[in-house]
């Protein structure tokens, strides 16, 4: 993944064994980054275990609830947090397993079937100060399984 983003002439920042708490800060981070001014579009790739609620982080077990909400993601690149990411395509693909079932499925070999500003109206705003966007756009997200979903 590294060596194709760099190739369409990306920058790549790798990040690796984080808790969800350091995803999060990294998330800020990368959003506060100046770059994003001049870039046309940008690209986040997860890479861990995951469940239902979330990408796991590295101290995750079923004791500690170290969890990045997929939402925290789209919050953290949204208008709002990312303005310089406003307008611009933002891909997130998340490599993790969304759930507790197998992931699998027994299928026989027959024809037969298988088993906060928002609260404002807009006369509070004047034409020439300020303007209304929309908070999240432009995602486009890729999860390599449904929710529900796990592989062993």
């Amino acid at each position: 993944m590294k060596t194709l983003l760099e190739g369409l002439g990306y920058s790549v920042d790798v990040k690796q064994n984080l808790t969800a708490s350091d995803m999060t800060a990294e998330l800020k981070t990368f959003a506060d980054c100046p770059e994003h001014e001049t870039s046309d579009s940008t690209f986040l790739v997860f890479m861990s275990h995951g469940i239902r609620d979330g990408i796991c982080g590295k101290k995750y077990s079923e004791g500690i609830p170290d969890v990045l909400e997929v939402n925290t993601i789209f919050q953290s690149l949204n208008t709002r947090n990312c303005p310089n990411l406003r307008d611009k395509p933002k891909v997130i693909i998340i490599q993790a397993c969304r759930g507790v079932n197998q992931g699998v499925v027994w299928l026989k070999d027959s024809v037969e079937n298988s088993i906060s500003s928002s609260s404002l109206a807009p006369e509070d705003f004047e034409d020439d100060a300020l303007k209304k966007f929309h908070v999240e756009k432009d995602f486009i997200a890729f999860c390599s399984s449904t929710p529900g979903s796990t592989f062993i």
